[in-house]
């Protein structure tokens, strides 16, 4: 279990994965399995390929090397960079988690396939000082790609894990959501390592934070399902993965916990629908079509209709401070 998870759940449903004994080691002292460069030129970069690695590292050492992601966000990131590189294929999937050893370090991951911030592909800051961050990448290339981790609002020491993770071999490592061992769907855990939602418990399952441990939503053509799930905090992401068999339009309603329209007070979440390759925004549900302070996918919105045979992926995310907010999310399929 992550150091300090236990109290995490309780807030934020933290998930829980065998990282323990790499954590455990950089407690006792053990050599690393990881190293850190302060620069990310030819040369200067330890790169990964068939294995991950754990290291402890003191941001606060370091320069700050990138200031303007501009081919993410733009933002200007004050703080030290640090970088690791691996070496990936297409359809790869590693999962990147730093946690802070204290309570001000707010920590931004992000992704190049080079030295270079305006060719930044991912930025990842879902959470504030002292939380732990992590995402799951997935290359689309093969080839060499550059992590790196800002300390953003000062340095400090923080745990970096950088794990490559395998679905099939009946261990589930972060950025699976269950591993069964199988390449079979509806047993459960599907052949890409995600739970399957049940008709008998129409319930989210944690952890969804990411595309690939999203949860398999029991919704088909024709039908009206209606999932109960839990936001729990600014750092908690709710994936659902849609099957579409033939192409149809997607309609998405969050109401809340009682199934009746969000009110005004409704703290704001963000929908959004995901194309089939889960990166690519097809566009973000309007808040207040269906009632009071809840977003919504109506029919008629042009980026949820003629949907192609694939999985698609609704996220809902709340703004930073949110507390813990229960509610129900009825997803309809209808063939076009």
């Amino acid at each position: 279990m992550r150091r300090g998870c236990l109290f995490a759940l309780l807030l934020l449903g933290c998930d829980i994965y065998d990282i323990g004994p790499a954590l455990a080691a950089l407690d006792a002292g053990v050599e690393p399995t990881l190293a850190v460069s302060d620069h990310c030129g030819p040369g200067e970069l330890m790169v990964l390929d068939d294995t991950g690695g754990s290291v402890r590292v003191d941001l606060a050492l370091f320069e700050d090397d990138e200031r303007a992601l501009t081919g993410c966000d733009g933002r200007g990131l004050s703080g030290a960079d640090g970088f690791v590189a691996i070496q990936a294929g297409p359809g790869e999937r590693w999962t990147i988690i730093a946690e802070p050893l204290d309570t001000q370090s707010d920590v931004v991951l992000y992704t190049m396939p080079v030295c270079d911030p305006g060719s930044c592909t991912a930025l990842i800051d879902r959470c504030g000082p002292g939380i732990l961050e992590s995402f799951v990448f997935e290359p689309e290339v093969a080839g060499e790609h550059i992590i790196g981790f800002d300390s953003y609002r000062g340095g400090g020491e923080l745990d970096l894990t950088v794990v490559k993770t395998t679905c099939g071999d009946r261990r589930r490592e972060p950025g699976e959501g269950c591993d069964d061992g199988n390449e079979i769907d509806g047993d459960g855990c599907d052949a890409d390592c995600r739970l399957e939602i049940s008709l008998e418990r129409l319930r989210e399952i944690e952890p969804n934070n990411e595309r690939s441990e999203a949860n398999v939503a029991p919704a088909e053509m024709g039908s009206t399902r209606s999932l109960v799930g839990r936001l729990g905090g600014a750092c908690d992401v709710d994936v659902f993965a849609v099957r579409v068999t033939e192409t149809a339009s997607l309609r998405a309603t969050m109401l809340d916990g009682a199934e009746l329209p969000c009110g005004d007070e409704t703290p704001e979440v963000t929908m959004t629908l995901l194309g089939e390759d889960g990166l690519v925004r097809r566009g973000t549900g309007e808040i207040g079509r269906a009632g009071g302070g809840c977003p919504s996918i109506e029919a008629g919105d042009a980026f949820a209709e003629g949907l192609e045979p694939g999985v698609y992926f609704v996220v809902l995310s709340a703004a930073r401070g949110v507390p813990t907010l229960d509610y129900h999310l009825v997803l309809e399929l209808t063939a076009e």
